[in-house]
């Protein structure tokens, strides 16, 4: 349903009142650089339920109006994968969590969080029939969780077209689906091991939430929660995982806090390890609920939604210099040779705004100066995250991976600026590229290419 700008915009009052609210029942979290989704997402609710005003609409969801709820829920989640997608993440499952799983006994248990339409559950579940063969069908359980129905609908089904298959080889495509209308459909063999149902990431007391979990898979779900809500999420997936389980994070997504039991290793893709320095729930083979029921949304009064700050403090950051400039102030910095107070500041910004892809890029460029490579590339990773098209992004990207020595990684990034920038016009400027134009860029993208070992055209057409 398209809504025009002029029925789109809310006034800061009550948007401020739906972020809160959103935030405490949804955890999910608008910061100012997504308050155009926010909109958007709530005119839509509002001409679906026939609500014009949103005030009302707000109240409605304060008193827990589960229409409201759910429509928010269909219309603010983004459900954007695809099979594979990150295969080391596979990979590292197929070598490395499985086989530990399977000489633990009992039944492997693997839970994608945040499923989306569900390739990422599916994905698991065919990595373990490769890597386990016919004892997976008889050993193996994987649970997809999401907040959205719709999208639950659609994994259940598990039924994808063409775009969903993107980078997948079509000999494993045709070994563990079958082509149906115009797409393919999971064989049968793998199906009954899987189920979907809903759960609320941040409801960390509701009996659906899982335990016993031998590999938990919540990636590109935390880059939209705050820090607080991330260590919450954290320390409800420690509890949920057995004694030697895994998490498997995004490339993007925030570091974990210590202090929960979560180990981070390095050796590969970072993933986290439970260890027995936490406690260890009496009975962690207790049935894991594969379809869970939701938990009853009880009516909330107005005063438990808190706002997320004071109004005086709203007030004082919207007129605040470093929020207004922060990408030019730390530019400015950072050309005067302070590196340590550009950080400062992009740092601070990115607590404020932290979905603001040029923040994360202009500290993946200072980070590249102060020699840190890793952090350089999970700012540049952040940034492809939210906004795939930034051609910069991938050119940081890769020339992190180059200095980390990760060349697959490094190859793959160059070859996604190098597209971006072929397609981008040459007389417009490269977005947060600062003073670097197209072909600054690309000649930026042949030298990496010639430290890969690449042939590179000596000279290229515009």
């Amino acid at each position: 349903m398209r809504v025009t700008p002029l029925e789109i915009t809310l006034s800061p009052a009550v948007r401020e009142g739906f972020a809160a609210a959103v935030r405490e029942s949804l955890g999910l979290v608008f910061p100012p650089s997504r308050a155009l989704a926010l909109d958007r997402g709530i005119a839509t609710v509002a001409a679906l339920l026939g609500e014009p005003d949103r005030a009302v609409l707000l109240s409605r969801l304060l008193d827990g109006d589960p229409a409201v709820r759910e429509a928010l829920i269909v219309e603010l989640t983004v459900g954007e994968t695809y099979l594979f997608r990150d295969a080391s993440h596979f990979d590292f499952v197929r070598d490395v969590a499985l086989p530990e799983a399977a000489r633990r006994g009992g039944p492997v248990r693997l839970w994608s969080a945040g499923c989306a339409t569900g390739e990422e559950a599916w994905s698991l579940a065919i990595t373990a029939h490769e890597a386990l063969g016919a004892a997976a069908a008889e050993r193996v359980e994987v649970l997809g969780t999401d907040l959205n129905p719709r999208f639950l609908e659609r994994a259940r089904r598990g039924w994808y077209g063409p775009w969903s298959f993107r980078g997948v080889d079509p000999a494993r495509r045709d070994r563990w689906f079958r082509a149906e209308s115009n797409g393919w459909s999971v064989v049968p063999e793998v199906r009954p091991g899987v189920r979907f149902g809903p759960l609320n990431l941040l409801d960390d007391v509701s009996t659906a939430w899982p335990r016993g979990v031998d590999v938990i898979f919540c990636r590109n779900v935390a880059i939209y929660f705050d820090l607080d809500t991330v260590g919450r999420l954290a320390a409800s997936f420690a509890r949920s995982l057995l004694v030697g389980g895994w998490l498997v994070p995004g490339p993007s997504d925030p570091l974990l806090p210590p202090g929960l039991g979560l180990n981070a290793s390095l050796g590969g893709p970072l993933v986290y390890r439970r260890v027995t320095g936490m406690e260890v729930d009496a009975d962690p083979r207790r049935e894991l609920p594969f379809a869970p029921a939701p938990a009853p949304l009880a009516p909330a009064r107005r005063s438990s939604v808190p706002p997320l700050r004071s109004p005086a403090v709203v007030a004082a950051h919207r007129a605040s210099p470093v929020v207004r400039e922060p990408v030019e102030r730390a530019r400015e910095l950072a050309d005067a040779g302070d590196l340590a107070g550009a950080t400062r500041l992009l740092d601070e910004a990115l607590v404020l705004d932290g979905l603001n892809p040029a923040l994360y890029l202009l500290r993946s460029t200072v980070r590249q100066a102060t020699g840190d490579a890793p952090g350089a590339c999970h700012d540049a990773e952040k940034a492809v995250v939210i906004d795939r098209s930034l051609a910069f992004a991938h050119v940081l990207l890769a020339a992190g991976r180059v200095r980390l020595a990760d060349l697959t990684s490094a190859r793959r990034a160059l070859r996604n600026a190098r597209a971006l920038l072929l397609s981008a016009p040459t007389d417009q400027p490269v977005p947060h590229a600062g003073a670097q134009g197209r072909d600054a860029l690309l000649a930026i993208c042949d030298r990496l290419g010639r430290s890969l070992g690449e042939a590179v055209p000596a000279k290229r057409r515009g």
